[in-house]
């Protein structure tokens, strides 16, 4: 547990534990997408800008752990949702909670769409994903998505983040 609320520590920060997440985890989504191509540029800007942590895949953070100093929180995205695939919601592991721990991060993501044809196989996941967590003390962000044209209504909204919290997540990042 102290290295859970240690980790947690280096993303919530100040008096009143907030954290101002950079999300530069959407070119494996998206593609090349401008302004985030040039991987320690985005970072230095998003920094100077006054972002405290960044979420990133591996491949992401391996360019830019260089420059990210120690202080910056880092949540390593360990799905991926390829954009190009037939519905572009179907999320699966990119890496392990082993190469999280080895990169030093201080939380791992993982994006789940709800109400979709294979969202039970991700909760399956997702919720092994946890379990295991707890053995290393990694805290878990669930990025909890509703599906299509459900996507901003707070309804659907607070259903998804529902799930994740009772799957276990200790983050829950979503729409609002």
């Amino acid at each position: 547990m102290i290295g859970r609320l240690r980790r947690l520590n280096r993303l919530f920060v100040g008096e009143q534990k907030r954290c101002l997440l950079s999300p530069l985890d959407h070119g494996g989504w998206l593609g090349p997408v401008k302004g985030i191509d040039r991987p320690q540029a985005i970072v230095k800007a998003v920094l100077k800008g006054g972002a405290n942590a960044l979420l990133v895949s591996p491949g992401f953070y391996k360019a830019v752990s260089p420059i990210t100093p120690p202080s910056v929180g880092v949540v390593l995205r360990v799905s991926l949702t390829a954009g190009l695939s037939a519905d572009g919601t179907q999320e699966t592991p990119i890496a392990s909670l082993e190469t999280a721990l080895r990169m030093d991060a201080d939380a791992i993501a993982v994006s789940v769409f709800f109400g979709r044809p294979g969202d039970v196989e991700i909760y399956r996941w997702l919720a092994k994903l946890i379990d295991a967590s707890q053995a290393y003390d990694m805290p878990v962000v669930a990025e909890m998505m509703p599906p299509g044209d459900r996507f901003y209504q707070p309804e659907a909204i607070a259903h998804a983040a529902r799930i994740g919290m009772e799957i276990g997540a200790d983050v829950i990042k979503t729409n609002y």
